[in-house]
């Protein structure tokens, strides 16, 4: 799997484009959260066709990687536990549950998680 550069955003981040077998498969968007050092994976999906082979989980730690890189963090991610096989990846990527007064997402299930590597 290959990961390019789509493109870089004015506010802070960047979007990723996984390419594998000549097709885009999927995507990542570490997004700054406003004027704080908080990155947010958003936008990331891997197409259905490439679903359950893990490329989701290594197109996240290539996400994880860069935000160490650029010496930003913590990072967060919201998602929905009824998303079990993606839930347990970010678990295992070193992600844990947090508790935030307001969520982004309306939906009851959404979650917040965060690695925050800047503590190591």
């Amino acid at each position: 799997m290959t990961i390019l550069i789509a493109m870089c955003l004015t506010k802070g981040g960047y979007i990723y484009l996984a390419k594998y077998n000549n097709e885009v498969i999927g995507t990542v968007s570490p997004c700054k959260l406003s004027d704080s050092n908080i990155y947010d994976l958003a936008k990331m999906a891997v197409t259905e066709k490439y679903r359950g082979r893990k490329l989701g989980r290594e197109i996240a730690q290539f996400a994880i990687d860069k935000c160490k890189e650029l010496k930003v963090g913590p990072i967060i991610r919201y998602t929905a536990k009824r998303f079990e096989a993606a839930y347990n990846s970010y678990l295992q990527l070193g992600f844990v549950e947090i508790v935030i007064e307001r969520h982004k997402y309306i939906e009851a299930d959404v979650t917040v998680i965060e690695l925050d590597f800047t503590k190591e």
